[in-house]
């Protein structure tokens, strides 16, 4: 898309972004309404394999703890919190973590964390988008696909509380890329 995108920009115009904005909503609104559909696609149902039962779960016991949380990494590593949240969900094993980065920094931060972190997300996919619109160049999009994939795999996954430094390695790098250099002061 990238790639499509540099080849084009040249020769599109306003009414193009809106046609591409028009059937982008579009494509949204058939794809909800076929969930059902898109899932089998994968091998998958709208549960996401039970996440959504578990997601609910950690939103209530989350609650417990609005503002501050439980502490950072302190649930997980609690055998009795695993086994409470085991028998809410009614799996056969104990979850390690919550399977969604955003809802396990709600748990261990509380509001206060995850509005912090989300503030600092949305300020670099800013970042990233400026850049990469300035930059024009296969490279200078490199932030926006790693702002895409912090985002989208943390949906299912707890890649920023849990179990990766790769994704916050892959952030870090794109923010000191989408730093600009300092001006020289002139003395």
């Amino acid at each position: 898309m990238i790639l499509l995108w540099l080849w084009l920009y040249p020769r599109l115009q306003r009414k193009h972004y809106l046609m591409i904005l028009a059937a982008g909503l579009v494509v949204a609104i058939l794809a909800l309404v076929n969930l059902d559909i898109l899932f089998a696609l994968f091998h998958r149902d709208t549960t996401l394999t039970g996440r959504v039962s578990l997601w609910s779960h950690l939103l209530e016991i989350a609650s417990q703890r609005f503002w501050l949380g439980h502490g950072f990494g302190a649930v997980w590593m609690l055998d009795p919190f695993r086994e409470q949240v085991r028998l809410l969900v009614g799996w056969a094993s104990q979850p390690l973590i919550g399977d969604n980065g955003f809802i396990d920094i709600y748990l261990h931060l509380g509001i206060v964390g995850l509005v912090l972190f989300l503030g600092v997300l949305v300020s670099f996919a800013i970042r990233a988008i400026r850049y990469a619109l300035a930059q024009k160049t296969l490279t200078g999009f490199f932030p926006v696909l790693v702002v895409i994939y912090a985002v989208f795999a943390n949906i299912t996954f707890s890649l920023f509380a849990e179990t990766e430094v790769f994704v916050w390695f892959l952030i870090v790098s794109a923010l000191f890329m989408t730093t600009p250099a300092p001006k020289p002061t002139i003395k």
